[in-house]
């Protein structure tokens, strides 16, 4: 999720909605590394709570794994994402 958080926090390998939500609202969301697993599902989880602002990501990085997972790499510079509560 974030550079800054580093591994002792666990958030440069883990999380979801609810982590990317305190990222975002603690103004520490400089990465989104997200994992494109594929198997067909009925739903899928929502990665931000309906109404929540959009921001908008630069694609850094994208790697497909011998099991067909995407891996996407996202940059944030807005400053909803990085810098607004520092």
């Amino acid at each position: 999720m974030s550079r800054n958080a580093g591994p002792a926090l666990g958030a440069d390998r883990v999380g979801g909605p609810r982590t990317i939500q305190a990222f975002r609202e603690l103004g520490a969301l400089d990465v989104l590394e997200l994992l494109k697993i594929p198997f067909l599902l009925g739903d899928g989880v929502a990665l931000v709570a309906p109404g929540t602002p959009e921001v908008p990501l630069k694609l850094e990085r994208q790697q497909t794994h011998p099991d067909g997972t995407l891996q996407l790499t996202y940059t944030c510079t807005d400053s909803r994402c990085v810098g607004s509560a520092r």
